[in-house]
């Protein structure tokens, strides 16, 4: 399945402290997930904040990426919905409800990858000199140089 051929569920959510973090990993994993695959999820990651250099702390440790075929957003949020208030799909009390977000995208490009998009931007309007109109945008400083 493409990224052209989904929308993407993001998570973003913490444990509500860090003596439960083990048990929200597994109940994400182990439990979560499962369900909503058996409700039309077509697949699921689930990230781990590995790098907190570009702003300092952040807000969620962790993100989860659920794929949803496009065209049923409706369909598998519905049956989400039902099996919640029919008490077959709970959170778990180790899931900071309070900060927890979700968010749904959908691709407006094909999936880039080395090898495709030389391809993919000869026809687009930086490959026609556009792009020297844009001035570099410098990252935020992480520190002393190496």
């Amino acid at each position: 399945m493409g990224a052209d051929e989904v929308t993407v569920m993001m998570v973003l959510a913490n444990p509500v402290s860090p003596e439960q973090e083990q048990e929200f990993n597994d109940w994400y994993t182990l439990v979560h997930i499962p369900e909503l695959l058996e409700l039309g999820v077509a697949a699921s990651t689930r990230y781990r904040l590995a790098d907190e250099r570009f702003g300092g702390a952040r807000r969620h440790r962790y993100l989860a990426v659920h794929e949803i075929p496009t065209g049923r957003l409706d369909e598998v949020l519905g049956k989400i919905r039902k099996a919640q208030v029919a008490g077959r799909m709970g959170l778990s009390p180790a899931l900071d409800g309070e900060t927890a977000s979700l968010f749904f995208f959908e691709a407006i490009t094909e999936r880039f990858t080395p090898e495709r998009a030389p391809a993919m931007l000869a026809d687009s309007r930086y490959a026609k000199g556009k792009a020297k109109e844009r001035p570099a945008v410098p990252l935020p400083s992480t520190g002393p140089a190496e």
